[in-house]
């Protein structure tokens, strides 16, 4: 009979545990930006949310020949055209990260991190990535679809997304961002009039919140 009431006890503790835990996000720096760096540009973003979701910092392995983080090289051959070297290193890495470090809920990209988020929920939707690397959602902020032809997404990507984009970028015009959050099904898109950051004002801060506690509510029914 003790037995019995110790393992009620324990599922009903397990049960509570479940219900009040926090969604866990993996986030993606920018190129020739730190995941520290990230973190504290998001900081008002991330307080908003403190109470549905904890973060945790992805730091690329990949330096480029000025030494600085990124998660590939890229060769700019045109206006619209670039070639990219070394996407498929990082989707390695970041599947050592999910598997090291995950479960994820979902994944937080910003500039490059954003491109890198659609690539790996575009991978997960073909079916074409190891099965360690899985989320339900993607948070994308001023992310490009990718300009190198061997990199195209094909779309029809069915996970929910958040998507902020400024209609001033002089880094990623707002038409790659708009042309990114398109490959997703249902997107959530936000837009701002500054350039290319993660803005606090309270419209995004908002909006982010209402996306992440549905997904919340989605995931773990709290």
């Amino acid at each position: 009979k003790l037995q019995f009431l110790y393992f009620i006890a324990i599922q009903h503790l397990a049960n509570i545990m479940s219900v009040n835990r926090k969604l866990r996000i993996l986030m993606l720096h920018g190129h020739a930006q730190t995941g520290e760096e990230m973190s504290k540009k998001a900081g008002a973003l991330r307080s908003e949310v403190k109470k549905v979701a904890e973060f945790v910092v992805a730091e690329s392995p990949i330096r480029n020949p000025a030494g600085e983080q990124t998660w590939y090289e890229y060769e700019r051959l045109s206006e619209d055209v670039s070639k990219y070297t070394g996407v498929e290193k990082a989707v390695e890495e970041l599947s050592k990260t999910f598997k090291e470090q995950g479960p994820f809920d979902g994944v937080w990209g910003f500039s490059m991190g954003g491109m890198m988020t659609g690539v790996l929920a575009q991978a997960i939707a073909d079916k074409k990535i190891a099965p360690e690397v899985d989320f339900s959602f993607a948070i994308i902020f001023a992310g490009p679809y990718p300009k190198d032809p061997d990199c195209v997404l094909n779309g029809g990507i069915d996970m929910p997304s958040f998507h902020c984009y400024g209609e001033n970028d002089k880094v990623i015009p707002d038409y790659m961002s708009k042309k990114l959050s398109e490959c997703f099904k249902n997107p959530t898109v936000v837009t701002h009039e500054g350039g290319h950051l993660m803005p606090s004002i309270a419209p995004v801060r908002k909006a982010l919140k209402v996306f992440l506690v549905e997904q919340r509510q989605k995931l773990i029914g709290a």
